[in-house]
């Protein structure tokens, strides 16, 4: 696990695939500083396969050393045993290996340098086949970027799939086995992984999960989260919220994850497109991928919001929810977790807050982010001063303009940041506070008058029940930035009991275990400033 010697029956390799990294095709890539030492098989027959990252070259590399530093094999090690026990698809992290070895990093990109410590995460996953996995025989784009197997598609595709249907997909190896047309199998399996990540991002957006770089060669084709990097959850909840500082774009924005799968699984279907038909793939795409994803999203709110039975509202319920959230900068977490205490309703006739809601009202206030902070959210991307020319440029010579390639109606919403930007920042706190409030007692108010659906929450005992599965939903902890950021501090230094003691939380997150209480606090203004980037 330590990379010191190649265990009785392995065969190290590294996987060579392709993507499209923030939407342009990039060539051959391939697992950099990742090894796989082979297959081993559990006794319930799964097969699970060993992968060493941070072991160091490989064929490629490329222009690096193959190594992986402390900071980031944390950041993975946490994260995928976090996500794992939120019920996430993901891989899985076994162990963690630190090395006195020390190597230089620039993990900001600004020209300055650190030596940090050399460290190795051994993670499991079925299979690391990827997205780009299938794309190693594309063809050259504009830009000259060309796949290592170009033309080879019919030699190359098809093993893999078959890999796939025998080892990881058994209900599409029934059909094969009952006679089902081999080109059928393969569309049935394509299918199959569109319902899959589908659902997947659908869980990421119900816990405030930001992969941060969804590129083809960072999705699994198993529907698992994989490739830990410069993710980052959710805080004070600000739907564009852009946890890479290498995405400066917005492309891997929280609220563009659902896009961007759709858009990487068409790209796979054109993967696939000499082996398959393409325009059935891109079809059944276009007509399920979003069904698939809102079955899951709003399936998944309605246990987060306590509501097992299924009602017509219960989509504007949430989009009501979320929209009081952004406009308070709500804490993700806190607020979920805290929704499990409003008291349900006798009757439709009395849905008025208790004295305890009033409480609880009192909380989601405190976890709105205050003004100044909100109003950086709003900053538009392109000055206020160069907007109004912009804006007469397009009056006055619209052919000048439209060679900018700026979007219909990116002026009104820069324009619109903007004045939001300027409103908060001159708003007073009391203020603020005074319109929070407003805010969430009309949602409250929506919430309570939707619980009076659910039968049987009259009783101590059925509403005792209904905290219990809330609370089994909604964690209590997660990986908050600056909180990973002091266990790594530590670690760097030869201390692991924050690091371990974390770990212990992550693996119980609903739990209300007071020992885990200094993981459980907004985070402080100056979290905000911590970056993380594709190098960490």
């Amino acid at each position: 696990l330590s990379v010191n010697k190649v265990p009785e029956g392995a065969m190290p390799l590294a996987n060579c695939y392709c993507g499209y990294q923030f939407g342009y095709f990039a060539g051959q890539l391939g697992d950099g500083r990742a090894v796989s030492l082979g297959d081993i098989e559990a006794p319930d027959g799964q097969l699970w396969d060993l992968q060493l990252k941070g072991a160091g070259l490989t064929p490629f590399s490329r222009f690096a050393d193959g190594k992986a530093v402390l900071r980031s094999s944390i950041r993975e090690f946490l994260c995928s045993e976090a996500v794992w026990r939120l019920g996430i698809p993901t891989t899985r992290a076994l162990s963690l290996s630190v090395s006195p070895e020390t190597i230089p990093r620039d993990p900001l990109y600004d020209n300055n340098p650190i030596l940090e410590k050399c460290a190795v995460v051994c993670r499991v996953a079925p299979t690391f086949l990827r997205f780009g996995s299938f794309e190693i025989c594309k063809n050259t784009n504009t830009h000259g970027s060309q796949a290592p197997s170009l033309g080879l598609d019919e030699k190359m595709i098809p093993p893999l799939l078959d890999y796939l249907i025998e080892y990881h997909y058994p209900s599409i190896k029934k059909l094969r086995d009952a006679n089902k047309p081999k080109l059928e199998c393969y569309l049935e399996l394509y299918k199959e992984v569109v319902r899959r990540t589908a659902s997947l991002v659908a869980l990421w957006q119900c816990f405030g999960f930001c992969h941060g770089v969804l590129n083809t060669d960072n999705m699994s084709i198993l529907g698992l989260t994989i490739d830990y990097g410069p993710y980052g959850w959710m805080e004070h909840f600000n739907p564009g919220h852009i946890c890479n500082f290498s995405d400066k774009g917005g492309r891997y924005a929280y609220d563009k994850q659902p896009e961007i799968c759709k858009w990487n699984l068409n790209k796979l279907a054109e993967a696939l497109g000499t082996i398959i038909s393409y325009r059935d793939a891109h079809q059944f795409v276009e007509e399920n991928y979003d069904k698939f994803y809102n079955q899951a999203y709003i399936s998944k709110m309605q246990e987060k919001l306590g509501l097992y039975t299924n009602q017509e509202e219960d989509s504007e319920l949430v989009k009501e929810l979320f929209a009081t959230m952004e406009f308070c900068g709500s804490d993700f977490t806190k607020t979920f977790r805290i929704l499990s205490q409003i008291e349900p309703p006798s009757s439709v006739d009395n849905i008025q807050l208790t004295e305890k809601d009033l409480e609880i009202l009192q909380k989601l206030v405190s976890f709105s982010a205050d003004a100044t902070t909100q109003a950086s959210w709003f900053k538009p991307s392109i000055p206020e001063h160069a907007l109004q020319k912009l804006k007469l440029l397009r009056e006055m010579e619209p052919a000048a303009y439209r060679l900018l390639g700026i979007k219909d109606g990116m002026l009104e919403i820069e324009e619109a940041r903007a004045r939001r930007s300027h409103e908060l920042s001159s708003m007073k706190e009391d203020e603020r506070t005074v319109q929070a409030r407003e805010k969430w007692t009309s949602w409250l108010n929506l919430y309570k008058k939707r619980l009076t659906s659910e039968a049987g929450l009259t009783s101590s005992e059925a509403i005792a029940e209904r905290v219990r599965k809330m609370n089994n939903v909604n964690p209590r902890i997660i990986l908050r930035n600056f909180i990973a950021q002091g266990a790594i501090g530590k670690a760097e230094k030869g201390d692991y009991s924050d690091l371990n003691r974390l770990l212990e939380a992550l693996l119980n997150p609903f739990d209300d275990n007071p020992a885990y209480n200094d993981f459980d606090v907004l985070p402080p203004k100056w979290a905000a400033r911590l970056c993380v980037s594709c190098s960490s």
